[in-house]
């Protein structure tokens, strides 16, 4: 690392001199451009404009004998990546179905082409028009219908059989997903073409990728929780939703840290968490014998869990 002193020009401007390797590395003279790219609290010099293109990033799917499990996930992982285009194989009709199911759940990947055994799928995502604590903030307002319908649910004590509640929760556990497999993407976007990033450092963007994940596996836990709450097996109402006010008091307090940046807060609902957890634990070892109970509680513990990790990304 070198060090330069920072000098004084004129009445608004100030220069540095540049180290005279990297000049005759990058091939410069007198009159040559360079490119400033401001990033967080750092300056980012390249001798020429940084070109990032992703259109011609394309590649082939072979399903032909694969689960739907690996389809999924592979379809996913090409959208997180970036790749603009995907030619998918396959051999069955039930596939075909699977495999437009999955795309139809990717924000702005739309089937272009469909035959007896080929599906092309082109991605319309204009990465310009994201802002990345819009979809972060979409997440968390999604999350917090989530527990607030539950809760109300079981207040109201209409929860056996509500298949309503389970549906509609399951569908907002869709769109939280699609949300988190974007902001996953343009993170990975972004530390490619820094032009982009408007919201932050390289550490802010990384920080909003881990967010997305803990939102997506709050909300996982959420929709589990709904499908067992309104089975006609379920009993136990009142510990459990003491439980759920409790567990998202938690949330929102340490959504609230992390919106303010603020780190002494941060370490407070830190320590917030144990008597939650304690609660929990406790009604885990009180109805041992009921199962579905049971499950619900160890969501609730593992959403305590993910919101302690959560608070990390302020305070460390």
């Amino acid at each position: 690392m070198e060090i330069r002193k920072l000098i004084k020009f004129g009445n608004n401007s100030f220069i540095v001199s540049l180290p005279k390797p990297w000049i005759v590395k990058n091939k410069l003279i007198k009159g040559s451009l360079i490119y400033v790219l401001a990033s967080g609290n750092q300056l980012v010099l390249s001798p020429q404009k940084a070109k990032v293109s992703l259109e011609d990033k394309n590649i082939t799917l072979d399903f032909r004998d694969e689960p739907y499990e690996t389809m999924r996930r592979k379809i996913i992982a090409c959208y997180i990546n970036n790749y603009k285009q995907m030619k998918i194989l396959f051999t069955s009709n039930k596939a075909a179905q699977e495999i437009r199911t999955i795309i139809q759940n990717l924000m702005a990947l739309e089937v272009i082409e469909q035959g007896s055994n080929i599906i092309i799928a082109k991605d319309y995502l204009n990465m310009s028009d994201i802002s990345i604590s819009n979809l972060s903030r979409k997440m968390d307002t999604i999350i917090r219908t989530m527990f607030s319908d539950i809760i109300e649910t079981l207040k109201k004590g209409d929860f056996k059989g509500n298949t309503d509640l389970a549906d509609n929760i399951a569908a907002r556990d869709s769109d939280i997903n699609r949300l988190a497999f974007l902001i996953m993407r343009y993170v990975k976007y972004v530390l490619v073409d820094p032009e982009l990033k408007s919201e932050g450092d390289d550490y802010d963007y990384l920080s909003y990728y881990e967010l997305a994940q803990f939102l997506e596996r709050i909300a996982d836990e959420l929709k589990r929780s709904a499908r067992y709450v309104t089975r006609d097996e379920f009993s136990n109402v009142n510990d459990i939703k003491d439980l759920f006010i409790d567990t998202e008091k938690l949330y929102l307090n340490a959504m609230k840290t992390y919106y303010n940046k603020d780190r002494e807060q941060a370490y407070k609902v830190a320590t917030e968490k144990n008597p939650v957890l304690n609660k929990v634990l406790a009604a885990i070892d009180k109805h041992e014998k009921d199962f579905h109970t049971q499950r619900v509680l160890e969501m609730q513990r593992r959403i305590v869990s993910i919101v302690s990790s959560l608070l990390r990304l302020v305070y460390q």
